[in-house]
């Protein structure tokens, strides 16, 4: 377990497992892409949402970011805002052939 000072306490919090939402491989101009989202997830103090967006090009080229919203659907919508903005495709691409939920694990 992780230990968090959060004001002025600490707070034991479990360790974080990723969990992918929605996966996608693809080619780009001859280099390898795989693409995850991962599911929207609240901060410890309950205040915001984040969603965590990995990209990888070929062997070892490792993109991540995340972005942080008032909801759910507001912090995915924008990762898939990210994702399509970054890798010069649309968002119906993008999804058009990922693998989502329990397959995307």
């Amino acid at each position: 377990m992780k230990r968090v000072s959060v004001a002025g306490e600490l707070r034991v919090a479990p360790e974080r497992r990723a969990t992918p939402l929605a996966r996608h491989e693809f080619e780009q101009d001859g280099v390898p892409v795989s693409v995850v989202i991962e599911r929207p997830e609240v901060d410890l103090a309950g205040i915001a949402w984040r969603c965590r967006v990995k990209v990888l090009r070929g062997p070892g080229r490792l993109e991540q970011s995340q972005v942080v919203g008032a909801s759910a659907s507001a912090v995915l919508r924008q990762a898939l805002e990210l994702c399509s903005s970054r890798l010069g495709i649309s968002e119906a691409e993008l999804l058009g052939g990922a693998s989502v939920g329990l397959a995307a694990g």
